[in-house]
């Protein structure tokens, strides 16, 4: 069962989307354990659906690591270099005051 959910969130973090006109942007999200249980493939799964639905593929790459260092936080999310806290609640809000405004 764990080798699947493992499995399962390689396949949902290596999908690179189109980057072929140059990455502007790279979120990268926690899929360490602590984050796990935080919600963090309910946080993937909105962010490939935001990036998606706008029309963003060309602009920001969406990546998977495991742990930040920040466990205590949240659901850790990096914009470039900026760090962030998210919640599968706060990742609408997230996409549009920190993806959006970026871009």
């Amino acid at each position: 069962m764990l080798s699947r959910l493992i499995v399962d969130y390689f396949e949902i973090i290596n999908i690179k989307l189109n980057v072929s006109g140059g990455t502007t942007m790279k979120i990268t999200v926690c899929i360490g354990s602590s984050c796990h249980i935080k919600g963090s493939r309910q946080v993937v799964e909105q962010l490939q659906y935001l990036i998606k639905s706008n029309h963003l593929s060309d602009e920001v790459e969406l990546a998977g690591t495991f742990c930040m260092g920040k466990c205590q936080q949240g659901v850790c999310v990096s914009v470039d270099d900026a760090f962030f806290s998210v919640s599968p609640e706060t990742t609408q809000e997230f996409f549009d005051k920190e993806i959006l405004a970026r871009l």
